[in-house]
Formats: structure tokens, C-alpha cells, sequence
């Protein structure tokens, strides 16, 4: 984003790119085999390679913390707000329960498969055919993401890379490594 004043004292904003979700991971404390074995796939990732990150403590949406009500659900887009800015999902149960915070990823295009990982903003709640209303997400949906596409609720991910140079690497005393952080950004 980027933000420009006016002498008049306005302020100008512009999105210049698409927001893309870049968390930074701290963690606290792990066995030293542990440690060693995440070490060891950071240092696979070296290159740009990708991989797939998920909120550990958020792998279902929020009324269903554990996918029960959710269960085999084929949950696909119903349709796409005119401005991108809002979804509606079907088949899911009837009357199943959407919060606002709730996580998505879609798969869209080819060559590469693109992923996009959503935010809803809203709540909703699903009608007797399974279909929710309209709810907005965060970022906007890209271009390329359809009425048809399957949606993934259940442990909602982003393509992710390390953000090169942004790994911290724990510290071993006798019984434990801790300290460990890391970058990544997602990447379409």
C-alpha cells in the first residue's frame, strides 16, 4: 500500500499489489530432535521452494473446532460478489455456522496451480440447500478464483516461501532448543 499527502492535507491511498498474508513464527520451546528435524526442512526450502502453512490452532472454522459437523462436506463457490469482495459457499450442511475469522483456500488455474488463502469477514449461516449468503473476505478474490471451485475448510493453507534470510535458529541447552523464528510470505 502506499499512502501520498496532499498539501491540503488529504491523504491519497493506493493498493499497489494484492495483499498477500506473511506471518512470522515464533517458537518457544521443542525437544532438540524436534528442532533438528525443522532445521533440516528449512534447509530443503532454500531456493524459493514452496510449501503449505495452516494455522495449527484454527484447522476447522470456529463452530466446528474439530470438522465433526463438517465432516465429508464437497463445499464448492456458489458465486463471486460483482466487486470480489464476497462469496457464497454450497454444499454445506443445512444450517452449518460460518464466523467471522473463519479460514478458506481455493485452488484456481494452471501451470502453476495457484492457491489463495481467505479471511471471511462476516458470519453466516448456511440455508436448508447448504448454501450460505453472500459474506465478505479479505484480500479481494483474485482473478481466476470462479463459482464452481472447490473450497477447503478443513486445514486452510497458503503457498507459502521463507522470506530468505529471516530464519532465526534455536538455541540448545540440555534439555530443550528454543528461540526458533521464521518468515515466510505467500506465493501465488
Amino acid at each position: 500500500d502506499q499512502v501520498d499527502g496532499q498539501g491540503t492535507g488529504e491523504l491519497l491511498l493506493f493498493e499497489l499489489a494484492s495483499p498477500l498474508w506473511a506471518p512470522e513464527i515464533t517458537v518457544d520451546w521443542m525437544s532438540y530432535s524436534e528442532a533438528l528435524r525443522i532445521e533440516a526442512r528449512f534447509n530443503s526450502l532454500t531456493g524459493l521452494r514452496s510449501f503449505y502453512l495452516s494455522n495449527p490452532f484454527a484447522p476447522y472454522p470456529a463452530a466446528d473446532p474439530g470438522g465433526t459437523l463438517l465432516g465429508a462436506s464437497i463445499v464448492s463457490i456458489a458465486t463471486v460478489g460483482a466487486d470480489n469482495a464476497s462469496v457464497s459457499l454450497t454444499g454445506l450442511p443445512a444450517g452449518y455456522a460460518l464466523t467471522e475469522g473463519d479460514f478458506f483456500h481455493v485452488d484456481f488455474g494452471a501451470n502453476p496451480v495457484r492457491r489463495g488463502l481467505f479471511q471471511l469477514s462476516e458470519p453466516g449461516v448456511a440455508d436448508i440447500t447448504g448454501t450460505t449468503p453472500e459474506l465478505a473476505v479479505f484480500p479481494h478474490l483474485w482473478t481466476g478464483v470462479t463459482a464452481g471451485l472447490a473450497v477447503s475448510l478443513a486445514y486452510p493453507s497458503a503457498k507459502c516461501i521463507l522470506v530468505p534470510g529471516a530464519i532465526t535458529n534455536a538455541t540448545f541447552s540440555r534439555s530443550r532448543a528454543e528461540g526458533m523464528t521464521f518468515s515466510c510470505v505467500q506465493r501465488l
